[in-house]
């Protein structure tokens, strides 16, 4: 296997001096997720959450793309199978509750971007990612709620499934709108700093040979 040179945009795919290809890759079904903070207070008409442009002071709690909006340089690629948007259900001794979930799912907008080709969009409560706390709870001022049933089989799929490389980069955005058509249009106080979280979940694929 002498004289091995990568194979441009797929990781661990050798080509080597007889023109045979030699793939040195493993596989594993991932997300790879990023979380981002909406604040106390009143939302203004047009704020925004933009995922995947920043990793400064995250941890892998947080955020799990090796750099902002990109994958692994010549060492992995992704088959993106679904993309979901969830409300953390706690943030520090925050505990987020039920008003707060429904006030941040219901006036949020969503766009998904690879590069600049628009892959998902629209309300939040479109994304179920199927992960989440299901159940009932006896606490005072306290619920558990989900974006949609916490279970992978009830996640809405992609039609097409899209590559992502290391050529990609991935943008989302979450923009809170008014809505000048209902009677009472203004957007609504968030009691308390809630968390969103985007997941993009597909096959992984690495090179093996990356340490």
């Amino acid at each position: 296997m002498a004289n091995l040179q990568p194979i441009p945009g797929k990781p661990g795919h050798f080509v080597d001096g007889t023109g045979e290809v030699i793939i040195l890759t493993e596989a594993r079904e991932a997300d790879r997720y990023d979380s981002e903070n909406l604040a106390t207070g009143a939302i203004t008409a047009g704020a925004s959450l933009s995922f995947y442009a920043t990793l400064v002071d995250k941890n892998e709690l947080d955020a799990n793309f090796p750099e902002a909006g990109k994958l692994v340089t010549g060492a992995e690629r992704m088959v993106m199978e679904w993309f979901g948007y969830s409300v953390q259900p706690a943030g520090g001794t925050n505990i987020c509750t039920g008003n707060d979930v429904k006030r941040h799912i219901a006036h949020g907008w969503l766009e998904f971007r690879l590069n600049k080709l628009v892959v998902e969009d629209g309300p939040l409560e479109r994304f179920p990612p199927g992960y989440g706390l299901s159940g009932s709870t006896s606490q005072n001022n306290s619920a558990v709620l989900n974006n949609g049933v916490p279970a992978t089989a009830s996640v809405r799929g992609l039609k097409e499934l899209q590559m992502i490389t290391d050529e990609h980069t991935v943008k989302c955005k979450v923009t809170f709108q008014s809505r000048a058509w209902l009677t009472t249009s203004t957007l609504p106080t968030m009691d308390a700093e809630t968390i969103g979280r985007t997941y993009v979940h597909g096959i992984l694929e690495s090179a093996a040979t990356n340490n």
